[in-house]
This record gives structure tokens, sequence and C-alpha cells, in this order.
């Protein structure tokens, strides 16, 4: 288990002005500091597919070219306080440009190559800094109280910024966000783009500066939780949104929000789109409306970047690979595959098959099976729940949960399944088991795992489940109302949603949102679905596993599903705090604590799988 965790991942891939570079980060696990290290590389490409290093090993994150391609500004990595700094490639020396007052994200360049622009966040808020490149002098746009201002982009001439301010959600609607403009000059503060969007994000100029793409939803919905974004055109002076491409299941912009790259002549724009468990790049026709035309396949794109000879550059995760940079020319034939642009490969990954599942509620439901040994059937088997709701699985290597990989090649069976909820499949799907969690879902999951085992695959007398968030909470109303499971594992889970809408930093207006209704009007509903209520019913010995300092699902909630499992006296439970651990500490929290984690699940379902009867 331990040769997992230093893994490295290549992400941010940037591809040069002229298409002739590619500069990237390199980003593993720093286990001397018990944190995590982000590397600056840049190679440059020649006509037979080679590469030259030209950068290597300067601790960055988010690298920007500048216009003539001769520098790169970047955020510092490592160090006591943010600040921007800028390598020269032609001698490999960096400087320090300017000290943040807060976190910095979205760093792009002013077309003439004298300023950069970033948004700054710090407990006020979001904002966005201009720097000067010649000076270091920083200023901030204006912006007001509870606003949060992102994903700066600059107009063609540089004559002005567009970015997204949003507003915090409520009790009443969620989060909304609207494109905003600002004259570079400063001597004028922000106007809103008129869109008739209900949420609009990540702003892209088209080269004629006519017109801005944006990432976003007519309808109020999830804003940027919503699995379902579509892509926008809208005049930069303003007017109705227009859909850019037809049947998109979904716009990506985790982990990094990014508005779409358009083509050089303004005739398409590039985005990521979601698709049946993968995430491609996809190009669509702007006058067209049409359905976008995919350019990757076989993996989840983590991130990419396009010059203006049509060189593509991305970052490409598959289930052997947590991350390599891969170059599409303008045709979307691969130019230069992995090499020392591998993140790190995956020792000895057990292969992936995917599969359709019949279900319950109708039209078959895509899965995939880990570590089928045939000679070894039938296998203990672990059915594990995505996080979201509407997350959903695919062909990569998630960081945060390599304990699959693990039981895979212990002999293992592990079953994932994009069930009803799950996003990439389209707003129907994703919005299937709204008021209905677990009821919806969970037939689905029994379904799918009674099919591997009357196909001699899986031992029902070895069976197990795991989940961490929404995930955690499916896993725990698994074992409320089946008793096949010998061991469950509960990670960062919602389980009483009442608390949760009280206290989750997202609650007031996301659960709502997901129970097709609020409090008080919906309290039996509420009731009906949160665990709590029915955990003196479980059977199966359950571990929790939980950051203290979870602002989205508060720890609180594992510690009333403890408290219930161990007052009803039925199973044995055992609830492991994370100190200083938020919601996501499992995949990019200190590395001691992820391996912990990995390990503990590993542990504890080996230990209680291999013996045992799930209902004494």
């Amino acid at each position: 288990m331990d040769d997992l965790l230093p893994l490295r991942a290549a992400r941010r891939a940037r591809v040069a002005p002229g298409g002739g570079a590619v500069a990237f980060l390199i980003v593993s696990a720093d286990l001397e500091r018990d944190g995590e290290r982000s590397d600056l590389h840049v190679v440059a490409l020649d006509a037979e597919g080679g590469e030259r290093v030209l950068a290597a090993g300067i601790p960055a994150r988010e690298p920007s070219w500048s216009p003539d391609g001769r520098e790169i500004a970047f955020l510092a990595d490592g160090v006591a306080h943010p600040e921007v700094g800028i390598l020269a490639l032609d001698t490999g020396e960096t400087r320090r440009l300017a000290v943040l007052p807060g976190e910095g994200s979205g760093l792009t360049w002013s077309p003439d190559g004298e300023r950069v622009a970033l948004a700054v966040r710090n407990g006020a808020g979001g904002r966005i800094a201009v720097v000067e490149v010649g000076t270091g002098a920083l200023e901030m746009v204006p912006s007001g109280e509870g606003q949060e201002d992102s994903a700066p982009a600059w107009s063609p001439d540089g004559l002005a910024l567009a970015f997204a301010r949003s507003e915090a959600g409520s009790a009443a609607a969620p989060p909304s966000s609207s494109i905003q403009i600002v004259p570079a000059d400063g001597r004028a503060g922000p106007a809103t783009v008129p869109s008739g969007l209900s949420f609009a994000t990540c702003p892209s100029w088209a080269p004629s500066g006519e017109l801005l793409a944006c990432v976003g939803s007519a309808a109020s919905r999830l804003a940027g939780n919503d699995p379902c974004l579509q892509p926008w055109i809208l005049p930069a002076s303003g007017g109705a949104a227009r859909l850019a491409a037809r049947g998109v299941n979904g716009v990506v912009l985790a982990p990094v929000p990014e508005g779409p790259a358009w083509a050089a002549d303004g005739s398409a724009i590039f985005f990521r789109e979601a698709r049946e468990g993968e995430i491609a790049v996809v190009r669509a026709e702007v006058e067209e409306c049409a359905e976008g035309h995919r350019l990757t396949r076989g993996c989840q794109v983590v991130d990419f970047s396009r010059a203006a000879n049509g060189t593509f550059a991305y970052i490409a995760s598959t289930p052997d690979d947590p991350g390599s940079v891969r170059v599409l020319d303008e045709s979307g034939s691969s130019s230069l595959g992995p090499g020392a642009w591998a993140g790190g490969r995956v020792p000895e990954v057990p292969a992936l098959a995917r599969r359709r599942f019949r279900s319950p509620h109708g039209p078959a439901l895509d899965g995939w099976l880990q570590g089928l040994d045939r000679d070894r059937s039938p296998q203990p088997l672990l059915v594990s729940m995505h996080g979201g709701p509407h997350g959903f699985f695919g062909p990569s290597f998630q960081a945060g949960h390599f304990y699959r990989n693990v039981l895979a090649a212990r002999g293992w069976l592990v079953l994932t399944l994009n069930s009803s909820g799950s996003g990439s499949y389209g707003e129907a799907f994703a919005d299937a088991i709204r008021g209905r969690w677990g009821e919806h879902d969970l037939p689905e999951h029994l379904a799918a795992l009674e099919e591997v085992v009357a196909d001699g695959l899986a031992d029902p007398a070895r069976l197990a489940v795991a989940g961490y968030s929404y995930g955690g909470y499916l896993a725990a109303w698994a074992v409320c109302h089946d008793h096949r499971f010998r061991a469950a594992v509960v990670g960062a889970p919602i389980t009483d949603l009442a608390a949760f809408e009280r206290a989750s930093d997202i609650g007031a207006w996301y659960t709502p949102w997901e129970m097709r209704g609020g409090l008080p009007e919906n309290a039996e509903r509420y009731e009906r679905l949160s665990p709590i209520a029915h955990a003196g019913a479980i059977r199966t010995p359950v571990l929790l596993l939980h950051g203290d300092a979870d602002r989205r699902c508060p720890l609180a909630q594992s510690e009333s599903l403890a408290e219930r499992i161990a007052a009803a006296g039925r199973s044995r439970v055992e609830l492991v705090r994370y100190k200083g651990g938020d919601h996501l500490f499992h995949s990019g929290g200190r590395p001691s604590q992820r391996l912990d984690f990995n390990r503990r699940i590993v542990e504890w379902l080996e230990e209680h799988v291999n013996g045992g009867d799930p209902d004494e």
C-alpha cells in the first residue's frame, strides 16, 4: 500500500502560445514535511515528436504563459506567504513579482504582456487582482460584501477584464453567479453582463471581442455543484445567452474552473464534457448549436489548454495512471504520448472491466469490476459507492480511494456503479434521486451485486460496502436496510438531514433542493431518509472515518450515527477522527492521514469479511 501514496500526477498542462512547448506540474506527496509538493516542468516539442527540457523542479502552481512565450507566471508553492513568480525561459531564472493578500487562482496574462490578473481569496471572500509585470504593483477590483469573484479573462484588446461574481445561497435559493466586465484602466467599477442565466461562470472572450463563452445554467439548480452545467454564448455587450451545443450531459469545472477555449477564428469552442463516466475534450461549432465532437476517449481529462495553431495539451487519467500529459495536433491525432510526461504508473494495477447492469427502474446502468479473477471466483466483493451524490465512476485512478486497488490486488472483486443520481448522464438521470435518497439508488446497487453473485463471480457470504460523503450516506443506508454485508466503511457521511441543513456550509440551500423542499414542511421526508432514524437495525460492523474540520459534512454527522449504533448494541462501531482534516483530506490532505485512511479501510474489511455471520 505504501507504494501508492508517493505516486506522482501531472496537472495543469499549459501549451505555449505558438504550440512549441508545454508547461505542466508534477504533484506528489512530500513525506518528510507531510504535505503536497507541486513542481513546474517545461518541455519543448520538435516536429518529430521529440522533447527538450527547458525547466524542471520549480516549486509552483498554476503556470501561465506570457503572450510572447518567453516567460511563465506562476503561483509559488511551499512559501510562507502567497506570491506570484515569473520564470524567464531564456535564462531559467525566477523572480518574485508580488506578494498576495490571500490564496491565488486563475492566473492569466494581458494580451500586451504588461499585466497579470488572478483571483485572490481570503477571509473576506474572493476578489480580482491585477499586477503590473514591470513593477509588481497590485490593485484590487472593487467587490461587495458576500460576493466571490473568480475566473478573470482579458479581452483580446486588453482593455477590459471579464470575471464571474457569485452570491451566497440561502434557504430560499442556491448561489447565483453572473458575468462581470470591468475596464482594465480602473476608471470604472464592474458592470453585470445581462445574460438571462441563473448561474454563469468562467467567461472567455471570442477572438473578435464581441462574444463571450461561459458555463452555467438557465434554471436555478445546484450552481457550481450542478453536474449538468451547459456551455453558453452571449454578446459581450449583454443579451440573451444561447446554448453553444446540444446534448451536453454536463460541462466539468473541477478540479480547476476554467472557461471554454476558443478556436483562433472564433468558429468553435472547446470544453470538457462528462459523458457515461468519461471526461472528454469536446469541440462545438458556435453557429450550429449541434452536438459536440469528442476529441479524446477512454480516459478522464483532468484539464487542457489549446494554442492558436490548434495544438492541445491535456492531462489524462486512466485506471493505471493518476495523470499524464498528452498532446494532440489540430486534427486530433496524438503527437506525443506519455514518457517523461507521465506522473507515475500505478504498480500492478488490477484490470478494470466495464459492464452494463440491469436496473430495477428501467435502462441498464454503467458499472465497473476491478480485480476480476475467474480462477479465484467466487471472490469477496466490495460495493464501493461514489459521493456527490452526483459524482460518477469512470476509467481513471482515484488517488483518495486507492484502497480499492489494494483490495483488488489482494484477491477482492470491487464493484463500482453509476446508479441513478450520477453525473455524466444528463439532467433527468441526475435528478432521479431527488426526494428519494437511498430508496431509489440502493436497490440498483443491490441488483448489480446480485447479478455478480448469480454469475458466480462474488461470494455471497463475503460482501462489504464502502463510500465517502454521499457514498458514506448510501453505505450507512445500506446496512440500515440490508443485513447481507459483513462490514461497512462510512466516510464523512450525511446521516441526519435536518442537522445537515442547519450545520453544513451548503446545507441551507443544498438540502431543500435534494429533498424537493425544506423544513418544516418536509420534516417527515427528512426523518425517513436519515440513516440515524434506522441505525438501531444495523447489525454490520461499521468503521466511520471523518475529518474534524469538515464544514461540508460536519463531524457531528458521524458522531450521531456512532452513538445510535452503540446504543442499540447490535454491532461493532468505530469512529476515527482526523485532526484538522477537511472534507477532502482523504484525497488532498496530509499524506500521513491519507495513508492511514486507506490502510484502516483495508484492515477493517479484511478483518470482518473473512469470517463470522453478518446476521449475528
